[in-house]
């Protein structure tokens, strides 16, 4: 991957940040409607981090040579799960210590917490949505099962037309299965929309980019395009006009981010710099900032906190992007690489 192409990666993963931190701040705060619209938009970004964390899986699969085994497949995963492992443990530990000095004792092991801990550690808080959202992590879940699977969807999808496929079954998948289990009881409104068939469709965009881009441009790929855009404007029009939801409004709203982003950084020189470095850590602010928040919601009940003021707002926002971000790279030197290092030399990961 070229440096151009990082810096791409990098500046939209940095807007993307942005939005989650806002709108978990606005939360907190009752602004003009202007304002608290734009903020709320922010929950539309981790859409942009599963098209991208796709796009980066295919690519990295690229480089492997060989045939597939269990030992190959194993190595393969505990590198991802390595990746995962130092920030999501020490933001669960965090949250832990948190919740306990607010009650002022250890949780029981009736408490909820001990379940979410469980769910969120061992990443099958992506198979259960009553606890798919401990501390922000849903993501993380969802994205765990996304590894496992991309091996065999790597070998299956091979060309730019079986991506667009891959895109349009993954829609049913997603708008059928939820409907189903509707029908059988499930509560299928909120938390739900974090399962993992509801965002796999997101994934198959970031696939069907690594397909475009990487072959040449040529007939065949203009035609792909043109089939595209076709299914794209189908399933805009079922929505429109006859109330049916073969892509859901965060599907849309992600290829509208990820085309927005596609568009702006692709060819953005040093403009968007400043944007590189919370796109490098943003993995370390999408985590740490949940817990400053909490630091914040008790500072605010115990001062007072004015919650409709706007200046409020944003110098919270600011300040927790910048502390994030300070945390984030702090985490990042002292036991991330390290670690990192460790699990190379040691388990060849």
């Amino acid at each position: 991957m070229n440096q151009g192409k990082v810096d791409w990666i990098s500046k939209a993963k940095g807007l993307g940040i942005l939005g989650i931190v806002a709108v978990h701040t606005v939360q907190r705060f009752v602004v003009p409607e202007h304002l608290d619209r734009a903020a709320w938009a922010g929950m539309y970004c981790v859409q942009l981090f599963f098209i991208v964390s796709a796009y980066l899986t295919f690519k990295s699969l690229d480089k492997e040579t060989g045939v597939w085994n269990g030992s190959r497949f194993l190595k393969y995963f505990g590198h991802k799960l390595v990746r995962l492992i130092p920030v999501l443990y020490t933001a669960v530990l965090w949250h832990l210590l948190m919740y306990t000095a607010r009650l002022g004792r250890v949780p029981g092991l009736e408490d909820r917490i001990w379940k979410d801990v469980f769910f969120g550690v061992t990443f099958l808080n992506g198979f259960s949505y009553h606890h798919i959202n401990p501390w922000v992590n849903w993501y993380l879940g969802d994205l765990v099962i996304f590894y496992a699977l991309a091996p065999l969807l790597y070998k299956w999808i091979d060309s730019s037309k079986k991506s667009i496929l891959f895109f349009v079954v993954s829609m049913l998948i997603g708008w059928l299965s939820t409907l189903a289990l509707a029908r059988f009881g499930f509560n299928t409104t909120w938390y739900f929309y974090f399962w993992f068939p509801r965002q796999l469709p997101l994934m198959a965009i970031g696939i069907m980019f690594y397909h475009f881009q990487k072959s040449p441009y040529n007939d065949a790929k203009r035609n792909s395009l043109l089939t595209l855009a076709f299914v794209v404007s189908l399933c805009f029009l079922l929505s429109l006009f006859f109330q049916l939801k073969p892509m859901e409004v965060h599907v849309r709203y992600g290829l509208y981010l990820f085309v927005f982003s596609y568009t702006l950084f692709n060819h953005s020189g040093s403009l968007f710099n400043w944007l590189k470095v919370l796109g490098e850590y943003s993995y370390g602010i999408y985590l740490y900032h949940w817990c400053l928040l909490t630091i914040f919601d008790f500072i605010r009940d115990r001062y007072s906190i004015n919650r409709e003021s706007v200046i409020g707002f944003i110098c919270c926002y600011f300040l927790l992007v910048m502390v994030s971000l300070l945390v984030a790279m702090v985490a990042n030197k002292v036991f991330e690489r390290p670690f990192f290092q460790f699990m190379r030399e040691r388990f060849k990961l």
